[in-house]
């Protein structure tokens, strides 16, 4: 199963998309930044992967998820 979900934030720089699954890389002031490095170990656990693109150089992105 594959779940593509899209998002034209212009928050979703290329530079946060490459870490953005990295441990304390939060961008909001009340959060840890664990969200995303918690979703992809869980997605990893269960045989699956969790990736995300940049759209385009204005900002935005593409959520992968896929699991096998």
């Amino acid at each position: 199963m594959i779940v593509s979900v899209s998002d034209s934030a212009a928050a979703f720089r290329r530079r946060w998309c490459r870490t953005c699954f990295a441990p304390f890389s939060g961008v909001k002031r009340r959060g840890l930044g664990l969200g995303l490095t918690i979703s992809r170990i869980d997605c990893a656990n269960h045989g699956g992967d969790l990736s995300v693109e940049p759209l385009g150089e204005d900002g935005g992105a593409v959520f992968v998820l896929r699991l096998f």
